[in-house]
């Protein structure tokens, strides 16, 4: 595989498509590994976290899928 984004970022809002990454995705099966990770701050705050994905076509339609966590 190989990496399509990364950002790093701390308490920041999250907006709908608020980054929007293009990707070509081959022909039949693709896998999508996605890393989200907190920081060691033990503030109240910085326990709410949250992530969000949207997998579209070029015209910004839906992709089908399935989600696999971690065993």
């Amino acid at each position: 595989g190989k990496p399509v984004f990364e950002h790093e970022e701390n308490h920041h809002g999250m907006g709908f498509d608020q980054y929007k990454v293009l990707a070509t995705l081959k022909a039949g099966k693709n896998e999508l590994l996605v890393k989200a990770c907190q920081n060691d701050q033990k503030e109240p705050f910085a326990q709410v976290w949250m992530f969000q994905l949207r997998l579209a076509d070029a015209t910004g339609g839906a992709v089908p899928f399935k989600v696999a966590l971690p065993r």
